[in-house]
Formats: structure tokens, C-alpha cells, sequence
């Protein structure tokens, strides 16, 4: 066995002891970096306790609200859906007629304006051919 450094003793000691005592060493620095870790996990853990203890206590009143808004959106869908159905029962459906009847009046001018245009085309020829009315 290699012998590296004098022990206490006046002897040599080995490598493998140095080893175990590096090992022993680091194994205590993580020892005590665990016990901080699990300390701040239990801080973490009574911190999350207490939070759900005020969550279940404000719960029902939190549901409760919710309750309410719930049944107020529902009550505000079914006013919006019968003032909607009145809007268009009651004011929807007598424009829609007004606007049939003025496109039935437009037709109707439409088709009178061609007649007419094809009379004035019509006129123009009979007056040609009797301009001796005109001139007696």
C-alpha cells in the first residue's frame, strides 16, 4: 500500500483513508444541506396547509357568488332572447314589409319608365309623318 502522508502518530497514512475521510466529509456537507432543505420543505409545507384551511373556508362563500352570477347571466340570456324575439316580431317583420312593398313600387316605376321610353320612341315617328297638322 502507498503511504502519503504522516499520521499523528509518526506513521504513514493510506490513500483509502484519505479517501473515507473526503468521503465522510462531502456525505456530512450533504447531510446537513438535506436537513435545511427538508427544514424549508416543512416551512413550505405548514405555509401550504394554512393556505388550503383559508381556501376551504372562503370557499362556499366564494361558490355562493358564483351561484348568483351564474343565475344572473342566465336571467340577462333570457331577456335578451325575448326582447330580440320582439324586436323582431314587432318591428322587424313591418319593415320588412315596407321594404317589399317600396321594391314592388321600384318594379312597378322600373317597368313604367320602359313603357314610357318605348312610347317616346314611338311618338317621334308619328309626328314626322304628319307635320302638316302642325303647320295648319
Amino acid at each position: 500500500m502507498a503511504k502519503v502522508f504522516n499520521n499523528y502518530k509518526g506513521g504513514f497514512i493510506t490513500v483509502y483513508e484519505v479517501c473515507a475521510l473526503l468521503l465522510t466529509i462531502v456525505f456530512s456537507i450533504v447531510g446537513i444541506y438535506l436537513i435545511i432543505v427538508l427544514y424549508a420543505a416543512n416551512g413550505l409545507i405548514t405555509e401550504a396547509k394554512k393556505a388550503v384551511k383559508v381556501f376551504n373556508s372562503n370557499l362556499p362563500g366564494v361558490l355562493s357568488k358564483m351561484r348568483g352570477t351564474v343565475s344572473s347571466v342566465e336571467n340577462l340570456i333570457v331577456t335578451t332572447q325575448e326582447c330580440l324575439d320582439l324586436i323582431r316580431c314587432k318591428i322587424i317583420s313591418p319593415l320588412y314589409s315596407a321594404v317589399s312593398l317600396l321594391d314592388a313600387v321600384k318594379v312597378g316605376y322600373k317597368a313604367w319608365r320602359i313603357i314610357r321610353k318605348e312610347q317616346s320612341k314611338e311618338e317621334p315617328a308619328k309626328t314626322e309623318s304628319e307635320p302638316a297638322k302642325a303647320d295648319m
